[in-house]
């Protein structure tokens, strides 16, 4: 049991960090599309951006960045995050490394990319709403189910009994 302590912490931890990632992504997305239609450049939209969101997403951009300080290309530096950060981040990877490599137009990209990623948020939102009725199941019938049955048949087990007895 000790042995397995450490494991499901690890996995717990990696499943709240997943989920940070996933509900940040889209904000992340929003400011840096926000800083690059105030006119800055992409790495200066990146530090923006990580400046001012928090989570995950946003420290690995700040990390990206401040590699690219360093002599780092932006692309290569960009395209690690989905091996730490998990597949949420991957479609944010791809348009930004294509807008540093190809010249793609970044306003438009990101302004479709943020549609995608809150689409895709909110079927996650939907699909976590579908499941809750059955998570709930399992304490309406141990908690709520016995406690309506006594409220209920005792009395009329307690008004037979006084019957029987005449």
């Amino acid at each position: 049991v000790a042995a397995v302590r450490p494991w499901l912490r690890a996995r717990r931890t990696q499943a709240r960090r997943r989920a940070a990632v996933e509900r940040d992504v889209a904000d992340v997305v929003t400011l840096v599309g926000l800083a690059v239609n105030s006119g800055h450049n992409l790495i200066g939209s990146l530090r923006a951006a990580s400046a001012h969101a928090n989570g995950p997403l946003a420290e690995a951009i700040g990390l990206a960045v401040a590699s690219v300080d360093h002599g780092v290309r932006l692309a290569d530096a960009l395209e690690v995050l989905p091996d730490s950060l998990g597949e949420v981040v991957r479609p944010v990877v791809v348009a930004l490394t294509s807008c540093d490599r190809y010249g793609a137009a970044l306003g438009p990209t990101l302004d479709r990319l943020a549609s995608d990623v809150r689409v895709a948020s909110r079927q996650r939102a939907e699909a976590a709403a579908r499941r809750l009725p059955i998570r709930l199941l399992f304490p309406l019938v141990s908690c709520i189910l016995p406690a309506f049955g006594l409220l209920t048949v005792a009395p009329l087990i307690a008004g037979s009994l006084r019957g029987l007895r005449l």
